[in-house]
């Protein structure tokens, strides 16, 4: 592509000239997004090998015991646990659709890869 450095900095300060908060929102919204992305995967890491311990505790106990954990009380365990809410707060997060939660820019179609035109803007208003 070039080193487009110059057009790329003249498109960005007629965006700040007609919307003069733009720029600074969004840029603390993606600092606030990864920070947080960080740190949820941070956390996967430290919560998944302890769902695979429990898996590994509840074998051991149905082999010490001979009791085995029925389906229903598996899953009563894990919402005691809190791990069923955990699993559901991945799947929402995997299944979120950036470009469904604001409208597109009108008359036009979205040109931010998977994005969204922001705050369904128009030419020249704020």
């Amino acid at each position: 592509m070039g080193d487009r450095a110059e057009e790329v900095a003249l498109l960005a300060a007629r965006i700040a000239a007609d919307y003069p908060t733009l720029p600074h929102a969004l840029r603390a919204s993606v600092a606030r997004a990864c920070h947080f992305a960080g740190r949820l995967e941070a956390e996967l890491r430290t919560y998944a090998p302890l769902e695979a311990s429990l898996n590994g505790a509840l074998q051991c106990i149905e082999d010490r015991t001979g009791w085995q954990v029925d389906e229903e009380l598996l899953m009563l365990l894990l919402d005691r646990f809190g791990v069923n809410n955990a699993r559901l707060a991945v799947e929402r997060i995997k299944h979120m659709d950036l470009d469904s939660l604001a409208p597109a820019y009108p008359g036009s179609a979205a040109r931010v890869a998977h994005s969204p035109r922001i705050w369904g803007m128009t030419c020249g208003k704020a």
